[in-house]
């Protein structure tokens, strides 16, 4: 029983999404640098993750700039 579950668990986890693949396209197109496709898939603690990763880079970018000059 716990079996049977599992498998339709995963048929559930692997199903196509209903958003359209066109507009998260677009949104990876014209939003990629800020990661808006990942909250249109629903996506947001992994974009979040990605935002905090590129604020992160651009301080030691500014950082790194600020001490060679």
């Amino acid at each position: 029983m716990e079996q049977n579950n599992v498998q339709e668990q995963i048929i559930k986890n692997n199903d196509s999404s209903e958003k359209s693949w066109i507009a998260c396209l677009l949104l990876c197109i014209f939003l990629g640098e800020i990661y808006g496709h990942k909250f249109y898939v629903g996506r947001v603690k992994e974009a979040l993750i990605m935002w905090a990763v590129l604020i992160v880079s651009i301080i030691l970018a500014f950082v790194g700039m600020g001490t060679a000059v």
